[in-house]
């Protein structure tokens, strides 16, 4: 057996295995979605091309696994797992093809080792195409930058485009490739290529059928971008700079990360054309998001996609000087990490630690399957029954946890304006050819509001109790007869 296949069977069964033990954590561990699965989940059942906040990727990829293996928290989630594995594939060929084999083989296993990786594989979510498709641009950029073919340039583009239909923040990586070409004299002359250009023509016209949608529904999702990037606030945070610089150690490893800081800042790091490229596409992003952490916030795993390049470029550093052993310790830093991770309550219970609100990284997603069954005793008495809520959270976990799953469900919006959620965008009650209604709160409706029903009940309170300091409890009325909001 020679060197390469020992190497490339290595890869695939370090990917397989944390593949196979990830599905195991979620079907053993009984994971429950959290809300933004639930809510995804929802949106799968409506293929489109555009959602409220989103482009339709992470939908598609929920209908897909769903369709084959049908509807449990394992198969919503199967998609992020089979991605992230696929993506570790994408970036040993990166590595392969821009230094050698060996860095190719480091750079799959580390990617697949990374604790945002190992984290975000629990949970399906726009990060999980949105890092492939990342990695695939880049991997294809590199080959038609390399002989110029059309068919680089072109599935260069294709990537591209299907990465924008997975999270807008893909045009980032434009921003890097740009300043990648720029900076190299030998390269600049594609910025004059029609190849270059076909290859934008081509992600156009794949982005196209979102840019439609959203043209169709006020732009609701780029509205919904700006709102949460809130520019509109006070604009000057270094202290969530700081937080966020300081997160992406956990989110690419302490070790890992540690090294590219250090490596990045050196003028020497730049000389190789291959290294620039890669620093440049993992700068741009870390650039952008922690700009918007200094003005107004950003979450840890924003910055994600710049891990991808940025594990090409550490692991050939490593290889290129031989150190093993620094490779051996970041991977069992991580493994150590995420497996303290997915295994926390038994962990807990172990060391006697009593688990509450504030001691599990859990406490979102717990006692929603518990409340569904509470909620499903109410639901089954009237089987004609739209689920009607105020809230996104609400209908996303009732809707995948309550009985009948994929219930019809009805955003209850006596407000008006702008819809806030993607239920208010193409579910508003008042829309709905629906009579009866089972109604879910948090808190009750007054008598203004049931009096924009001909007959209602109110069906009691349901509560699960999760942790000594943590109950959920919902509100429930039987309605029928809606007569408007009376606006």
């Amino acid at each position: 057996m020679t060197e390469v296949l020992r190497g490339r069977l290595l890869l695939f069964a370090v990917v397989t295995v944390l593949g196979v033990y990830r599905a195991l954590v979620i079907w053993g561990a009984e994971l429950p979605l959290f809300y933004d699965q639930a809510y995804y989940y929802y949106w799968s059942l409506h293929p489109d091309w555009g959602y409220f906040s989103k482009p339709p990727m992470v939908a598609w990829l929920i209908y897909l696994t769903t369709g084959v293996w049908g509807s449990s928290e394992l198969a919503v989630n199967a998609g992020a797992i089979i991605l992230y594995s696929l993506t570790a594939f994408v970036v040993y060929a990166i590595g392969r093809d821009l230094y050698d084999e060996r860095s190719g083989i480091w750079a799959g296993i580390s990617f697949a080792c990374m604790p945002v990786v190992g984290f975000n594989s629990l949970f399906v979510s726009t990060d999980a195409p949105l890092m492939f498709f990342w990695a695939l641009t880049i991997l294809l950029f590199i080959k038609a930058t390399g002989d110029g073919r059309w068919r680089w340039w072109l599935g260069t583009g294709l990537a591209a485009g299907m990465g924008l239909l997975s999270k807008y923040s893909m045009g980032v990586l434009a921003v890097g490739l740009l300043a990648y070409l720029l900076a190299d004299r030998t390269q600049r002359h594609w910025l004059l290529n029609a190849r270059l250009w076909a290859g934008l023509l081509v992600a156009a016209a794949v982005v196209a059928p979102n840019l439609w949608w959203n043209a169709q529904n006020d732009f609701i999702s780029f509205r919904h971008t700006a709102e949460i990037s809130q520019l509109d606030r006070d604009l000057f945070h270094p202290d969530r700079l700081l937080e966020f610089v300081a997160a992406q150690f956990g989110v690419f490893g302490p070790v890992f990360m540690g090294l590219l800081v250090w490596k990045m800042f050196s003028p020497a790091s730049y000389r190789e054309d291959r290294h620039r490229l890669m620093l440049l596409t993992a700068l741009a992003m870390l650039g952008v998001i922690s700009v918007q952490a200094l003005l107004t916030r950003a979450h840890p795993n924003w910055a994600a996609p710049a891990f991808v390049s940025a594990t090409v470029f550490v692991s050939a550093l490593l290889v290129r000087e031989g150190r093993v052993r620094l490779f051996a310790w970041a991977m069992a830093i991580n493994l150590v990490l995420l497996s303290a991770l997915y295994h926390y309550h038994p962990i807990a219970n172990a060391l006697g630690i009593e688990l509450t609100r504030g001691k599990t990284p859990y406490y979102r997603v717990l006692g929603w399957r518990e409340l569904g069954a509470e909620v499903s005793e109410v639901t089954a008495r009237y089987p004609e029954a739209v689920l009607l809520s105020n809230s996104r959270k609400h209908l996303a976990y009732l809707s995948y946890y309550a009985v009948p799953r994929n219930m019809h469900v009805a955003a209850w919006w006596p407000a008006g304006g702008i819809p806030h959620n993607h239920y208010e965008l193409v579910a508003d009650v008042a829309h709905s050819d629906a009579d009866e209604f089972v109604f879910v709160s948090e808190y009750g409706l007054d008598a203004a509001e049931l009096a924009m029903f001909e007959q209602h009940e109110y069906l009691g309170e349901r509560h699960v109790q999760v942790f000594p300091d943590l109950v959920l409890s919902v509100q429930l009325y039987h309605l029928r007869g809606f007569k408007g909001y009376g606006r």
